[in-house]
């Protein structure tokens, strides 16, 4: 049973150590970089660094390296002038540029963090061009939507779970990736950007809760529930309008939260401690994380993709 997966943290009561308080508080990622890398006796430690370093050096590998860039005479104003305006010291950084390599040990996840990658060009006005762009297509989307009813949708055999309400119901997957997949989809809200709190809020707590109960009521060994949200094509989605997904795997987790659960059994194993419960510490620590009643909320120092957060809890509501 779920009860019996040791490997997540109870996020209750005291459970986490003093070192839970941010204590490095680093100003950026050149400062994490500066204070991380131990070959440099200049900088100024703070007095919780030996701890935050043994507990990231047990959980993650951390390499600091780089390699010198040579600039072409014909590339000297581009780059210094256009990219870095005027800055020298920018300049010099990217001549001589330093990547932190970060892997974590027991899921052999790897993510490598570069500061002067945040300033390299972009196009100007490619972001409000993207925007308007989504908003266009979503719009046309809409004539003969799917989604925009639960006429054309398939049932599951124990029925719809419904919040009249809002008009949110649930629905199978016509074109299953596990057993039972089921989706939880808002009728009246088109863009996925429209969808406030109280709805969404409706969809996790009630919509999938119940959805998740009625698959284990019938069929017992299904214990342990996946909750996941494509948005758009680029995230796999073939439908433009919002709609969760649900699965249940079999006494595991299945896909990421299965990775997770077995790199914490194999963590506890080799050092007695709770991976979840060390990775919320170290990431508080470092001024990357903070604490919400029985919740906790990181910003992975290793993430598999760019702006990744982490909300970690206990229970149903977090």
């Amino acid at each position: 049973s779920r009860k019996e997966i040791s490997s997540y943290p109870s996020l209750e009561g005291q459970t986490y150590r003093q070192l839970s308080s941010s204590c490095i508080r680093p100003t950026n990622v050149e400062n994490l970089l500066d204070i991380l890398n131990t070959s440099d006796s200049q900088v100024k430690r703070p007095k919780c660094y030996d701890a935050v370093r043994e507990l990231m050096d047990r959980i993650y590998r951390v390499e600091i390296s780089g390699a010198d860039v040579k600039v072409p005479d014909s590339m000297v104003e581009l780059v210094r002038d256009k990219w870095f305006g005027g800055d020298g010291d920018l300049y010099k950084k990217f001549e001589h540029p330093r990547v932190m390599i970060v892997t974590d040990k027991f899921t052999s996840q790897t993510s490598t963090v570069n500061p002067l990658r945040a300033l390299r060009p972009k196009p100007s006005k490619a972001g409000s061009a993207e925007k308007l762009a989504v908003r266009e297509m979503i719009e046309a989307s809409k004539p003969g939507c799917n989604f925009c009813t639960d006429k054309e949708t398939l049932e599951d055999t124990f029925g719809r779970v419904v919040w009249e309400k809002s008009h949110i119901f649930t629905a199978e997957n016509a074109f299953r990736f596990y057993d039972y997949t089921g989706m939880v989809i808002p009728a009246d809200i088109h863009d996925f950007m429209e969808i406030d709190a109280q709805t969404f809020e409706t969809m996790l707590t009630y919509s999938a809760l119940t959805w998740f109960g009625n698959i284990h009521e019938r069929h017992p060994e299904k214990t342990h529930p996946v909750l996941i949200w494509d948005i758009l094509g680029k995230a796999g989605a073939s439908q433009i309008h919002p709609h969760i997904q649900m699965f249940v795997g079999s006494g595991f987790y299945p896909g990421k939260l299965g990775e997770l659960d077995d790199a914490g059994r194999r963590y506890k194993s080799a050092t007695g401690g709770n991976y979840l419960e060390d990775i919320i510490d170290l990431h508080i620590a470092l001024g990357l994380g903070f604490k919400h009643k029985s919740s906790a909320v990181i910003v992975p120092i290793n993430p598999t993709k760019d702006r990744e957060i982490w909300v970690i809890g206990k229970g149903q509501y977090l």
